[in-house]
C-alpha cells in the first residue's frame, strides 16, 4: 500500500503530465468596424432572423486569425466565427449545465473526474459547424441538418497550488476531443 505522501506526489506528477500534454490557447480580440467585415460574413448575419445589434471582433490566436460576430438574443449569447475571408467556421451558443443531456453530462463528468482532482465548470457553449446553408437553416428553424455539434467547456482546476483554466471540447455524445490550457492574461477575452 502506498503511503499518503507518495500518493500525493504521484497525483501531482500525474496531473502535471496532463497539463504538459494539453495545448496552450492564446486569444486576443479587437473591435472591428462593420465596414471591415467581409461581405459574405455580413450577409450570413443579415440572413438570420435576429434583430439584435451585432458586435464584430478580429481575433488573433495560436491557430490562425478569425472574425467573430457576437450578440445576445432572448438572454442567450451567440458567437459566430468566420475565417478572415468571411467563410463560416462555427456558431457557439452559451448554455447552462442543465441544458446538456444527462448521458452527455455523465460522460463529461467521468472524463473530468479521471483527469482533474478539483475542477469547476466556468462556462459551457454548444458549438455547431457545417456547411453555411445547413447551419443557417438550423439557426433559423431549429431543425437539425447536416451539422456537427460539440460542447466547449471552460474548466477551472487547481494544479500544484496554481489555478489553471482549460478549454475542453467534447463531441455530441460527450467523448473528449481536445484540451487546451488558457493563458491567464487573456481571460478577459472569454467574456462578452
Amino acid at each position: 500500500m502506498m503511503n499518503p505522501k507518495n500518493l500525493t506526489t504521484f497525483v501531482i506528477i500525474f496531473l502535471s503530465l496532463n497539463v504538459i500534454q494539453a495545448q496552450t490557447k492564446f486569444e486576443k480580440e479587437y473591435r472591428l468596424k462593420n465596414s471591415s467585415v467581409p461581405a459574405n460574413a455580413q450577409a450570413f448575419i443579415d440572413s438570420l432572423h435576429f434583430q439584435e445589434k451585432v458586435k464584430w471582433y478580429f481575433e488573433e490566436n495560436n491557430t490562425g486569425n478569425s472574425i467573430e460576430a457576437k450578440f445576445k438574443t432572448h438572454k442567450t449569447k451567440y458567437s459566430i466565427e468566420f475565417d478572415v475571408d468571411g467563410k463560416l467556421q462555427d456558431v457557439e451558443i452559451e448554455i447552462k449545465w442543465p441544458d446538456v443531456s444527462k448521458s452527455v453530462q455523465d460522460q463529461i463528468i467521468t472524463f473530468l473526474d479521471a483527469n482533474y482532482g478539483f475542477f469547476k465548470i466556468e462556462k459551457i457553449q454548444v458549438q455547431h459547424s457545417g456547411a453555411s446553408d445547413s447551419v443557417l437553416h438550423f439557426l433559423n428553424d431549429k431543425k437539425t441538418q447536416d451539422i456537427t455539434t460539440r460542447y466547449e467547456l471552460i474548466v477551472k482546476t487547481r494544479l500544484i497550488r496554481k489555478v489553471v483554466l482549460f478549454e475542453i471540447v467534447f463531441d455530441e455524445k460527450g467523448q473528449h476531443l481536445s484540451t487546451a490550457q488558457i493563458q491567464f492574461k487573456n481571460i478577459d477575452n472569454l467574456e462578452y
